[in-house]
């Protein structure tokens, strides 16, 4: 097992529907509108679907980028263009909040914008991940067959190797962490926590750092299983040790490519 040392950080919640999914800005003619694919994306997958999608809206070239130390979004272009935060006809349909643009007007006369919020969501566990296990140690074959013929040979049949990682998130507590305890206070662990785990099993994408402190090194992954489910669409937050502190038990994420 891989012992890990530092504290990690998940990115999540970047699902795109019918509700959010709706760009208004102009090049300086007519509004234009880039519609973004429904589906459930990863930070880095989020940002190239509004590359893609005002790309073919639009006629300059865009450039999307996510900031893994502040969370934000920039916008840039080619050439000048506006973002229609607040006047566009589809407003209320938009991705906007979800990609950390501020709704209060629109962004005008320049080639590049970045969101004045963080996109997305952040999942920061407490304490140190238990029972760890890294990609680097968790492998397996992909609907592996093993067929032995009655001389003892054997043929395997597979559709690739793909890697997982484990982890437990424990020491999920409300309460104050006293002095020279190894788990960080939060206010609202338990809630955060719950709101986490309901996305997990909606398997939606995470971006997953072992160490918050380096964000440019994560994997991208979805939640496979946990104790309770083999699917991984079902989770109990258990209390242990003390009143009050909880984990999640050892769950199993699918490294995605």
């Amino acid at each position: 097992m891989s012992f890990l040392t530092t504290r990690s950080s998940f990115f999540y919640g970047f699902t795109v529907t019918r509700d959010n999914q709706n760009i208004d800005f102009n090049e300086g003619g007519s509004p234009l509108l880039a519609v973004l694919n429904i589906g459930a994306y990863s930070a880095t997958e989020f940002v190239a679907e509004i590359k893609r999608a005002m790309d073919a809206a639009g006629a300059l070239t865009y450039t999307v980028t996510f900031n893994r130390s502040t969370r934000k979004i920039t916008i840039a272009a080619t050439g000048t263009f506006a973002l229609l935060c607040n006047s566009g006809s589809h407003v209320g349909s938009s991705p906007w909040t979800l990609s950390g643009f501020s709704t209060a007007s629109d962004k005008t006369a320049a080639a590049t914008y970045t969101g004045e919020n963080v996109a997305g969501s952040e999942y920061r566990p407490q304490a140190v991940l238990k029972d760890y296990i890294s990609p680097d140690h968790f492998k397996l074959k992909e609907f592996a067959r093993v067929n032995v013929a009655t001389d003892g040979t054997t043929q395997m049949v597979d559709f690739g190797t793909t890697t997982r990682f484990q982890g437990n998130i424990w020491q999920v507590t409300d309460r104050t962490v006293p002095t020279g305890a190894t788990w960080e206070t939060q206010a609202s662990a338990i809630s955060n926590t719950i709101s986490f785990l309901d996305f997990l099993i909606t398997k939606g994408k995470v971006e997953f750092m072992p160490d918050r402190a380096t964000p440019a090194t994560f994997h991208k992954a979805i939640l496979e299983r946990t104790e309770q489910s083999g699917n991984g669409t079902q989770y109990q937050l258990q209390e242990f040790d003390a009143k009050d502190f909880y984990q999640t038990g050892r769950m199993v994420f699918r490294v995605l490519a």
